[in-house]
């Protein structure tokens, strides 16, 4: 996502938008989250603000993918497109915040309280930053991560703003995220009051122990045979994370699998759970398809 100097930044609240061809940019400063975010709202091909409300999705990590997704989103909502989706509006959420490191703020938004560290993650930790106050901020963020509050902002800040300025609703609202940003897709499938649409891709599922096998479970129970409102839930893997070298995507694959297999023993009713192999990709290439498929999947043009 490219960035543009706001000449209008205000220190609460929603900035001034930008335009850039199909695309207008503002920041918000969220007090739910206590952070300020970068928000790219792309328009689908053709996009009317006449138009009857479509469905928006709200895109994670856009500080590194966002203009990635910008691109397919253009692409498949397009006339061009072979295999085209029906019309929705795109929202790429990135950070802004230069005193504190995208990694560690991921962590703080998108993974589930009181998600365990990986064994590992120490040494993940020491090997990714050049700096001790950097290593310390993603430490602490780890360890007290809130995709609670994080998914209180979609709903509760950003969603009502979107709507208000767009020619959207809440019929269809979705997220697609990747590896933790796939794992707070997971988590707000549960959770979630308004998004019904979840792209979930190599959620970051790292331990065995992980919040989301008791978080499923407690959503079953609360569901009971009355089930839930129609969700639609594609969870993704690489090819490279199952059958790679390195055992950390090992664990990821396995994890997800217990997942998958979790939700098929205690089906409920409306949560629609289907899963999808990215042939010849890996933990680091594997977004785009993944994206591809869970536009295709979760907003198939039936006309």
């Amino acid at each position: 996502m490219v960035r543009p100097e706001l000449t209008d930044r205000v220190p609460g609240g929603f900035g001034s938008r930008i335009a850039q061809l199909e695309t207008e940019y503002f920041e918000v400063e969220s007090p739910t989250i206590g952070g300020r975010l970068g928000i790219s709202v792309s328009l689908p091909s053709g996009y009317d603000p006449d138009w009857p409300a479509i469905p928006v999705v709200y895109a994670l990590d856009a500080q590194w993918q966002g203009g990635l997704y910008e691109k397919m989103h253009r692409g498949l909502t397009g006339p061009e497109g072979m295999r085209a989706v029906a019309p929705f509006l795109q929202v790429n959420i990135g950070y802004v915040d230069e005193q504190i490191d995208a990694l560690a703020l991921r962590n703080r938004d998108l993974v589930p309280p009181g998600e365990p560290m990986p064994d590992f993650m120490r040494d993940y930790i020491g090997e990714t930053f050049a700096s001790e106050e950097l290593a310390h901020q993603f430490a602490v963020l780890m360890e007290n991560p809130h995709a609670d509050r994080f998914l209180d902002f979609l709903e509760g800040e950003l969603h009502p703003h979107i709507r208000e300025h767009y020619a959207v609703g809440d019929e269809g609202a979705g997220v697609f995220g990747f590896s933790y940003g796939g794992l707070f897709a997971l988590y707000a499938s549960m959770h979630a009051r308004t998004l019904t649409r979840f792209g979930a891709a190599s959620p970051g599922i790292l331990v065995p122990d992980s919040t989301v096998f008791d978080a499923y479970r407690e959503f079953a129970a609360r569901a009971g045979d009355s089930g839930v409102r129609e969700q639609t839930v594609l969870l993704t893997l690489g090819t490279g994370e199952v059958f790679g070298p390195l055992p950390m995507y090992h664990q990821l694959a396995v994890e997800n699998i217990r997942f998958f297999s979790l939700v098929r023993s205690r089906p409920v009713p409306g949560y629609s759970l289907t899963a999808q192999i990215v042939q010849g990709e890996d933990h680091e290439t594997g977004c785009v398809d993944a994206y591809r498929l869970f536009a295709r999947t979760c907003y198939p043009r039936t006309a």
